[in-house]
């Protein structure tokens, strides 16, 4: 059967196309129908859940230790203004000088 063409009756054609339209033959994928799509939403939100809830015992452990460091540090804002504005200053001079290259 090599590239070989069948002729088939017209009557025979037309009467396989009807029983195909009485059948109604449709090709359904399975996630496309209700239940597929009802178990991957309720999957979904379990996976969702079980992030959130693992992420945030973590998360409040770190958050609890950051309030403890915090607290125990006496943060002097006068000496971290005076750090940024040495950092400017030698930011200002960097570009001054890759300027005048």
């Amino acid at each position: 059967m090599k590239n070989e063409k069948i002729d088939v009756p017209l009557e025979l054609d037309a009467k396989i196309l009807q029983y195909a339209e009485s059948r109604k033959f449709n090709h359904m994928r399975w996630y496309r129908t209700l239940h597929a799509r009802v178990a991957a939403v309720i999957m979904l939100g379990i996976i969702i859940g079980a992030v959130q809830l693992a992420g945030g015992k973590n998360n409040s452990r770190y958050i609890q230790q950051m309030a403890e460091n915090t607290a125990q540090e006496n943060f002097d804002w006068n000496e971290f203004e005076e750090k940024m504005e040495y950092v400017d200053n030698e930011i200002a001079d960097e570009a001054l000088y890759l300027a005048q290259l």
